[in-house]
């Protein structure tokens, strides 16, 4: 449910592709979503159960484990110990997602959709896993390090999205907001919320584009035996 929020000072800062308002209400702080602009300005207060919302330190954290995580697995062949320093925020478990890019082309993608392990401790696997062993491409090296940029995306739980019709998956689902997992029986596919904005998508596409990394038709969203659920990211550069 949205609300308009006047009065309130509002330091800025990024979150995902929609914008994060951390907004001084009263002397105490909270986050909202953002959309609109002028004074046509809404914001929803983010509050979405079994999810911490992460300060900018906390995910610049996450970001330089996830380069030193990589870059010891190329010099030494090892996985690195959580730091002793790591902030109590990492502690809890969440999905992560750790991305390569090189040369703005896909280099690795690797993650947990569901929060089953600590976020520091996930962002260390993954990192891993999509430097050195997604599928789609050969394991990194060292001559590449230095061209690849990374970005580590922090997801809420999964929610199962439920209609009557699967038409109405077009109405409930927001661009630049929503992450998508499609599952049909033991096929499963996901798709993070930033896909769709960087290569403008409308919902019907994403949908369809989920469908493919299932490996599944590109229509199988409207199959009444096909689930479809969504999630948000917070997204660390």
């Amino acid at each position: 449910k949205s609300s308009r929020v006047q009065d309130i000072d509002y330091y800025e800062g990024t979150y995902g592709t929609t914008g994060l308002k951390v907004a001084n209400n009263g002397g105490s702080y909270q986050k909202y979503y953002k959309w609109g602009s002028g004074p046509n300005v809404f914001f929803a207060t983010f509050a979405i159960h079994g999810y911490e919302d992460l300060w900018a330190r906390d995910g610049e954290e996450l970001v330089e484990i996830a380069k030193k995580a990589i870059l010891t697995y190329l010099d030494e062949g090892r996985k690195i110990e959580i730091p002793k320093d790591c902030p109590e925020e990492l502690k809890e478990k969440l999905g992560v997602f750790v991305t390569l890019n090189k040369n703005e082309m896909l280099r690795g993608c690797i993650g947990y959709p569901e929060p089953v392990e600590t976020a520091i401790q996930a962002t260390i696997n993954v990192a891993i896993s999509a430097a050195f062993e997604d599928p789609r491409f050969n394991p990194l090296i060292k001559e590449e390090y230095d061209d690849i940029t990374l970005e580590v995306t922090v997801l809420t739980k999964p929610e199962i999205l439920e209609v009557d019709d699967p038409q109405e998956y077009l109405d409930k689902i927001e661009i630049g907001k929503d992450g998508l997992i499609i599952q049909k029986g033991f096929s499963r596919g996901l798709l993070l919320p930033q896909v769709a904005t960087e290569n403008n998508m409308n919902v019907e596409e994403f949908l369809e584009h989920t469908c493919m990394k299932a490996g599944i038709s590109s229509d199988s969203w409207l199959d009444a035996s096909c689930d479809v659920y969504t999630f948000q990211g917070q997204i660390f550069k």
